[in-house]
């Protein structure tokens, strides 16, 4: 039993929670059980995974069950939810490996269809969800210090970014700028 880092919601399938761990991995869990218990829908890590020293520290849910996990590993990880006669499983889609350091902050621009990262380094990567995984995505460039949280608009093509300074900077995630 690990302690469990980050909490991501799936409406979509009938009340699907995921958990991130300090064990790297991405748990499933059923919200509807019939003893109106959380209940694990997976007991095995799937394969193609965090690395099992890894912490889990964000995930993030677009599209249609589809789930981003950030890690201490530096990955970030795309994963499908897939229905299976056995119930319920994940699948690692794709894996990303444009991070140096550990992920800590995850965010959707669902206007624009973006998505954002950062990992306590000075710039914010940006890509589509089609972006081949060698592909380098797109960097925010303008903070000084490492970049701690991320946060986007559902309906405009606004972002925000904040560094462990204390700076805050608003992004038009579509021309790459600062906007303030």
């Amino acid at each position: 039993n690990s302690a469990q880092l980050c909490l991501a919601w799936e409406e979509a399938e009938g009340g699907v929670l995921y958990s991130g761990g300090t064990d790297g991995r991405v748990r499933l869990w059923d919200l509807r059980s019939d003893d109106g218990r959380c209940a694990p829908l997976a007991t095995k890590a799937p394969p193609g995974g965090h690395a099992a020293e890894a912490w889990v520290t964000q995930l993030i849910t677009f599209g249609r069950a589809r789930l981003l996990s950030g890690a201490t590993d530096a990955l970030i990880i795309e994963w499908d939810l897939r229905r299976r006669r056995t119930g319920l499983a994940l699948e690692p889609r794709r894996v990303f490996h444009h991070h140096s350091k550990a992920v800590c902050a995850l965010a959707f621009a669902a206007a624009c269809h973006l998505l954002l990262s950062a990992a306590y380094e000075h710039d914010v990567f940006v890509w589509a969800p089609s972006l081949p995984e060698r592909t380098q995505p797109s960097r925010l460039v303008g903070h000084s210090r490492a970049v701690a949280a991320l946060c986007a608009s559902a309906t405009t093509a606004e972002a925000l970014s904040c560094d462990v300074g204390g700076t805050v900077r608003v992004w038009d995630v579509r021309t790459l700028r600062c906007v303030q």
